[in-house]
């Protein structure tokens, strides 16, 4: 996550020099320790041993440049990156990057082409 909070950073800078005023950005993460670490800003007996290299996501979190969400696992679109998914995830990760129309795919394409 703090990989994915510097290039957050980093895009939001990007897009702020070429003129595009963007909300604050959002990210989002299946794994609630980590979000719950992330919101805390203090250190603490158990959180002590992680490396300053690793404070940058909550020091962002902290000044409010970004926000994290927790999210079911089930629910986690970047899976279509990084995982073997059934068909019917797919489909489901498709429609939620938007990349075909909302009536575009169907099971039932599946089963024709086939």
């Amino acid at each position: 996550m703090n990989i994915c909070a510097k290039q957050l950073r980093w895009l939001t800078f990007f897009l702020k020099d070429i003129g595009q005023n963007i909300t604050k950005p959002t990210l989002f993460n299946d794994n609630s320790g980590a979000v719950i670490i992330s919101k805390q800003a203090a250190l603490n007996a158990n959180t002590k041993h992680i490396k300053i290299l690793f404070q940058f996501l909550r020091d962002c979190v902290t000044k409010k440049l970004l926000n994290i969400v927790q999210v079911s696992s089930n629910q986690m679109i970047a899976d279509i990156l990084t995982k073997p998914l059934s068909t019917q995830k797919v489909i489901q990760a498709l429609h939620q990057l938007h990349l075909v129309d909302p009536g575009g795919v169907s099971e039932n394409d599946r089963i024709n082409a086939e």
